[in-house]
């Protein structure tokens, strides 16, 4: 908005000046769906732009106006496709999958899974229709038992494998 604003924290005061600042929102908003304007975004092509949900739709939906101000470029992505969330799992810099592997790793475990492991969490991530996000459920859902029982020893494992039905039953994994 190219203010001057004044933000405290953690007891200090710092003065921001928004002019460079491009505010960016994005949300997995499911529901919208209804709506039935043909997206863009992931795997799709540019002939299928169409214009985004307009003011009334989003308010419609539950959006305050004064949020939707604040955002005046909008664009309508594709819902995401189970594969999708495999490239975002195997591929991604952010991944949380890959985050949590790499952790053990670091910790000197050798991490064994299949790409059966992969499709698994991506289908139940897939279900949860909240977008990339649900794979951080799933995740962090895999990861709390072995993490748990990795920080209750001494550590002396070596090794992890786990199994591509652990998305289902939390306790399918080897730790040696």
């Amino acid at each position: 908005e190219g203010n001057d604003y004044i933000i405290k924290y953690n007891g200090k005061e710092y003065a921001i000046n928004t002019s460079s600042i491009t505010f960016v929102g994005v949300g997995s908003f499911e529901r919208a769906n209804k709506y039935n304007i043909r997206p863009i975004g992931f795997g799709k092509k540019d002939e299928n732009i169409e214009e985004p949900l307009n003011d009334e739709q989003l308010i419609d939906y539950g959006l305050g106006p004064e949020l939707l101000g604040r955002f005046p470029n909008r664009v309508r992505l594709s819902n995401l496709e189970i594969l999708d969330f495999c490239e975002i799992m195997t591929i991604s810099k952010l991944s949380a999958f890959l985050k949590e592997i790499n952790f053990l790793r670091n910790l000197g475990l050798d991490v064994k899974y299949t790409d059966e492991l992969i499709l698994n969490i991506a289908k139940k991530a897939y279900l949860y229709k909240c977008g990339a996000r649900g794979i951080n459920r799933v995740v962090n859902d895999i990861f709390v038992d072995i993490l748990s029982e990795i920080s209750d020893g001494d550590c002396n494992y070596r090794s992890l494998e786990i199994k591509p039905d652990i998305v289902s039953d939390s306790k399918r994994y080897v730790l040696k």
